[in-house]
């Protein structure tokens, strides 16, 4: 029997194909906080300048966090009672 798994406040991170465009994410993911779940994208990047962490030419990852898109609704079809109000005899 399958033991169910809580995933509040979790992170899962994986490389991304890139493809043939070199401005996809090198990494993506979904982040769970508090029970909203997040998209995630980060791209290895290298210094450009000093700075208190890091040194000219070190690699860091930046990234974007964005709402996890919920599925749209689909319009519902009428039904025969639905258009009854609106044959005119």
């Amino acid at each position: 029997m399958a033991r169910e798994f809580d995933n509040t406040n979790t992170i899962a991170i994986y490389k991304s194909d890139k493809g043939d465009n070199p401005n996809r994410p090198d990494w993506g993911g979904v982040v769970n906080c508090e029970g909203k779940e997040y998209k995630i994208a980060l791209w290895i990047r290298e210094a450009k300048n000093n700075t208190k962490t890091l040194k000219v030419g070190d690699k860091f990852l930046s990234g974007q966090i964005q709402p996890k898109e919920e599925p749209k609704n689909q319009p519902q079809a009428q039904t025969m009672d639905d258009l009854k109000d609106d044959i005119p005899f």
